[in-house]
């Protein structure tokens, strides 16, 4: 993982307003999906981040960029999940029966 931030916000702000004005998907192949929104969150004087994650859920390139309240968000990730276990993606539907299986085992625990 990459990952650079800098932020500097207004700390006088206590009603904090966040509006999401513009929001717009594209899916570019099978797995991966470009997001960009912009919009306005009102203690925002200067904030820039920078991520690039491997191997996690949703791994991909991840860029805000805000001004003075005005903010723009740019994804271009991974839309599966990471098998930590196997270190690959899980499979379809693999992930659901996991989870299914997990909620089983904590209920039977106390049995």
């Amino acid at each position: 993982m990459i990952d650079f931030s800098f932020g500097l916000r207004n700390p006088l702000i206590n009603n904090l307003v966040h509006n999401n004005c513009y929001e717009k998907n594209w899916k570019i192949s099978k797995n991966k999906v470009i997001d960009f929104h912009c919009g306005f969150i009102n203690d925002i004087i200067v904030d820039f981040s920078f991520n690039l994650t491997f191997k996690t859920d949703h791994a991909g390139l991840h860029v805000f960029v805000g001004i003075l309240g005005f903010y723009f968000n740019f994804d271009l990730h991974d839309t599966r999940h990471w098998n930590d276990k196997e270190n690959r993606w899980y499979l379809p539907n693999e992930e659901d029966m996991k989870f299914i299986e997990s909620i089983s085992e904590f209920n039977n625990k106390g049995k």
